[in-house]
């Protein structure tokens, strides 16, 4: 599981799911990007308990890769978002039918 959460594959899907949500939302708050991200992924709102994980991380995620830059330059919201959608393409509801 963890070899396939890190690998090139999801990496990548995480990065283009990412730049999709910043796509449709454009200018959205992060609490929007957080929704689209679960319509796109779960098929399905967000719960609110969810809305305020997600966002927390995103803020988190952001804060502390303004603090500590990433080679590749990207910008740091990008970055905390496509962390975000590595962890939903990763998570068991993506994986399994229930």
């Amino acid at each position: 599981a963890l070899m396939m959460m890190n690998s090139e594959f999801v990496l990548g899907h995480a990065r283009k799911l990412a730049e999709r949500v910043r796509s449709t939302s454009a200018v959205a708050t992060p609490v929007e990007q957080v929704a689209a991200a679960w319509r796109i992924t779960f098929c399905r709102p967000p719960r609110e308990e969810e809305v305020i994980a997600a966002t927390a991380f995103l803020d988190q995620q952001a804060t502390y890769l303004k603090a500590n830059p990433i080679p590749d330059n990207l910008d740091p919201s990008l970055h905390a978002l496509t962390n975000l959608c590595q962890a939903l393409l990763s998570s068991n509801e993506f994986l399994y039918v229930d």
